[in-house]
């Protein structure tokens, strides 16, 4: 009886190898976020750089897109309806947020759909108008996931995830109740980060709002948490803390091995950073449209590596 048992053993041995080295030999799969906020709108200020990121994420095709309602209002004039509806399924979250999931994608792993309610029409003006514009849904994100489903799926160390947030930024204020980045307070945003940090668990959150470094980003998380590292690398487009010259949608670079949108450079981050600042990486941080612009030619990306607090300006290639 020993023999068969043992045999038995090394087989379970075996295939548990196997299975070991196809989950780290396997090609990761990766979790595209975006989320978007605007509540001042364009014709305020005088600028559509954040209407303009958002289609150019939709033009694109990232699986998951959060965004505002008063956001979305601005966004209509430029989607073709028809096209638009064949793809994308739109939720109202009942936070403050709408949910446009991609219908050639799963929904998003721990995402209690159940939730919210879907949209039928998000072009109707009508139906719209009941949506609930609630601005401190940071506070909520975290109630729309079943957090033990969504760490469970992502305990695959090839399932990694990308968060990308775009929205207004400001200078620096006298304090964090006054900060804007992302076009939320401070505060809620940093509330949000905790939240990918403790439980999320996100591999890369990509930043772009006028004013924040990667460095600005990790102060505020030590001031308000204390942290000095985070699980998740931090990726900007900026190395000074100065406003950002945008790319309009109808207009970004459409050259081939350029990216239209500084969400592509971090889906694509995500998937090929492996510790390593190569030039393969390089080049593809600066193909993006944002860095490939004359006005932004005195920035640099820079980005702190999960785990560490090391701040990297990373060169042009």
């Amino acid at each position: 009886m020993k023999k068969p048992i043992f045999i038995t053993l090394a087989l379970i041995l075996s295939g548990l190898i196997l299975i070991k080295q196809f989950i780290l030999n396997g090609q990761s799969s990766i979790t595209e976020i975006c989320i978007f906020s605007d509540y001042v709108g364009s014709e305020a200020i005088g600028s559509t750089a954040i209407v303009e990121e958002t289609l150019k994420s939709i033009s694109v095709e990232c699986n998951h897109i959060f965004l505002n309602k008063m956001l979305w209002n601005e966004c209509i004039n430029d989607l073709n309806k028809d096209a638009f509806k064949s793809i994308w399924n739109v939720y109202d979250t009942h936070i403050g947020l709408l949910y446009l999931q991609h219908r050639h994608a799963p929904l998003l792993p721990g995402m209690q759909i159940d939730k919210c309610t879907i949209i039928n029409d998000p072009f109707d003006a009508s139906q719209m108008s009941v949506i609930n514009e609630n601005k401190e849904w940071a506070k909520l994100f975290e109630t729309l996931f079943d957090i033990g489903t969504w760490q469970q799926y992502h305990s695959n160390p090839n399932n990694r995830i990308c968060i990308y947030m775009n929205g207004h930024g400001m200078a620096r204020m006298d304090s964090y109740d006054y900060d804007i980045v992302c076009g939320i307070n401070a505060k809620e945003f940093a509330h949000l980060l905790n939240f990918f940090n403790k439980e999320l668990r996100i591999n890369l959150l990509g930043v772009q709002s006028c004013y924040w470094t990667a460095a600005r980003i990790s102060e505020l998380m030590k001031d308000l948490y204390g942290y000095t590292t985070l699980r998740f690398s931090i990726l900007t487009p900026l190395s000074s803390e100065e406003g950002l010259w945008l790319d309009t949608a109808h207009n970004y670079i459409k050259k081939e091995g350029y990216k239209s949108c500084f969400f592509e450079c971090c889906a694509d981050f995500t998937e090929q950073y492996n510790h390593q600042m190569t030039d393969e990486i390089k080049k593809l941080v600066y193909s993006t449209d944002t860095l490939s612009l004359e006005l932004n030619k005195n920035q640099n990306a820079t980005m702190i590596a999960g785990g560490t607090n090391e701040l990297v300006t990373i060169a042009r290639a």
